[in-house]
């Protein structure tokens, strides 16, 4: 070998090397040539005669006309590809200006305004697709596609301000339900929803519930305390969930009821009998109608009828009127009972009783 391993030619030769008044003989002669005929053969001619068998190695990569010499190229063709894969490598698509090819299509176009990708960009959990929808963890169906295997903290869109302290807002999936958690930076942060853009919060959502500013209206009914809301209105459950807050409503139901004949009415023909009531709260207010297929008459004092739909706190006084409206008298109830409180009340078709009390 005429190169050392180290890039220097030794020559190798016997007879070498010569001194002043050697004799120069042909072996000594023929020996040498040989010799630099052998380490010769081992290097890269400029007009590409030969193949290295071996890397080459670079210093400081290639000089600026080695460099040079690759071709444009095209996309097709790509000026620099490797091995017999001719349509994929770098090529030249302008001044300052370079592209780069996978099977004759270009993926990437570099130039001093920025990078260009043709296709989709994945990263480890990163998809950038052709239709500009974005996945993090997730192949994206839409513009901004976050997919987590977590519920916790770590886990979903976390939006954060940053002045000294950090404040952030986190929107997560937890199971089935949407979590939207405001400012949890912060034990006083709240939610805010403005429109047009403006500084003035149309709902506020905070740790004491929610606050509307302007019309809240809805194409549905609400229910409160477990309630099932209907087409419209407010439904409060069917058992009042008592509120210990004297400024709460707890409660309102309307419904009928079928007032008991008292003991104080004189009937002529069948009785029937039929009432409505409203209960807000503890505060109910009943109506009744008692009526006599012939007539229907009550003594002074005497009971009117029975069963009321609630069951009194205390006493109340109501009214009563007959289907002549040519009597009016006083009632008076408790618990569930109720009787005429003044004069008797002389044969008619029908008696009328009105009363609210308190439950």
């Amino acid at each position: 070998m005429s190169f050392n391993g180290s890039g220097t030619f030794v020559i190798n030769s016997s007879g070498q090397p010569v001194v002043t008044n050697t004799v120069i003989s042909s072996t000594a002669f023929n020996a040498l040539t040989a010799d630099l005929g052998t380490g010769l053969s081992t290097t890269i001619t400029k007009d590409g005669q030969t193949t290295t068998t071996a890397k080459i190695p670079f210093a400081f990569g290639l000089s600026a006309a080695a460099a040079s010499n690759f071709p444009a190229g095209t996309v097709a063709a790509p000026g620099l590809y490797l091995s017999t894969d001719t349509g994929t490598g770098l090529y030249r698509i302008g001044a300052n200006n370079d592209g780069f090819a996978v099977s004759g299509a270009k993926v990437l176009d570099i130039a001093s305004t920025g990078l260009g990708i043709t296709g989709t960009l994945s990263a480890t959990g990163l998809t950038l697709d052709s239709s500009q929808n974005l996945g993090i963890g997730v192949t994206p169906t839409a513009k901004l596609h976050v997919k987590s295997t977590a519920n916790d903290a770590a886990n979903g869109l976390r939006l954060e301000y940053n002045s000294g302290t950090p404040y952030y807002g986190r929107v997560r999936m937890v199971g089935n339900d949407m979590w939207i958690d405001a400012d949890t930076g912060n034990t006083g942060g709240v939610m805010k929803f403005t429109t047009a853009g403006t500084a003035t919060a149309m709902m506020t959502i905070s740790t004491t519930g929610l606050a509307v500013n302007g019309t809240l209206s809805a194409t549905t009914g609400a229910a409160v305390g477990g309630a099932t809301a209907g087409a419209g209105g407010i439904a409060f459950p069917a058992t009042a969930v008592a509120v210990a807050n004297a400024n709460t409503l707890d409660d309102y139901e309307e419904g009928t009821w079928t007032p008991s004949q008292g003991s104080g009415l004189t009937v002529v023909g069948a009785f029937s009998s039929s009432g409505t009531y409203v209960k807000i709260g503890n505060q109910v207010t009943v109506q009744a109608v008692l009526t006599g297929a012939t007539s229907i008459a009550c003594s002074n004092g005497g009971q009117i009828f029975t069963g009321l739909p609630f069951s009194m706190s205390g006493i109340a006084i109501g009214s009563e009127s007959d289907n002549t409206n040519t009597s009016g008298h006083t009632v008076f109830c408790f618990t569930t009972l109720c009787y005429n409180n003044y004069a008797a009340i002389a044969a008619v078709t029908s008696i009328y009783v009105s009363v609210t009390y308190i439950v």
